[in-house]
């Protein structure tokens, strides 16, 4: 291949990437009332998951202290463009995280056919691994924003 030939398929793989970014981006923003609602304002509830957890395990110690009947607080956006630029945002957020398997499995398409073939085989299953463990640590940093949260919550009750 010439160096322009590369240049064309290396076009072709980030055309793809992007593009599919940008459907999961315009996806997460269609679904706003599940990103926020759900994912990211689901602490704010008295009905989250973990507070539930929470309680049941209070109610299984005879300790009613783990119960959160409330939560006093309010959101406010003090920008006048706050909360839409907050909606793009997180949708742009939410699009990479959720198309960077296919991201990386594109750049993995671009990268392997210049590979010997014993260097491909030591790399098989390098998109799933890379994938997993961005996925994970995904998932593993956005819970400890909510680990924190019932930190604080069992502090201030014990």
């Amino acid at each position: 291949m010439s160096f322009l030939d590369h240049l064309e398929a290396l076009r072709w793989h980030i055309l793809r990437a992007v593009s599919a970014v940008l459907i999961f981006s315009v996806a997460a923003f269609i679904a706003k009332d599940f990103i926020f609602g759900v994912l990211i304002l689901g602490p704010s509830k008295v009905d989250f998951w973990t507070y539930r957890v929470l309680c049941d395990l209070g109610n299984f110690l005879n300790t009613p202290a783990l119960c959160i009947d409330q939560l006093p607080f309010t959101i406010q956006s003090r920008q006048m463009t706050g909360q839409f630029s907050m909606h793009m945002t997180s949708s742009i957020v939410v699009g990479l995280v959720a198309a960077f398997p296919y991201l990386f499995w594109e750049v993995w398409r671009f990268i392997s056919p210049g590979l010997y073939e014993k260097e491909r085989g030591a790399a098989r299953g390098a998109v799933f691994f890379v994938s997993s463990l961005f996925l994970s640590g995904a998932d593993v940093n956005f819970t400890s924003i909510f680990k924190v949260d019932i930190y604080n919550h069992l502090v201030w009750v014990l």
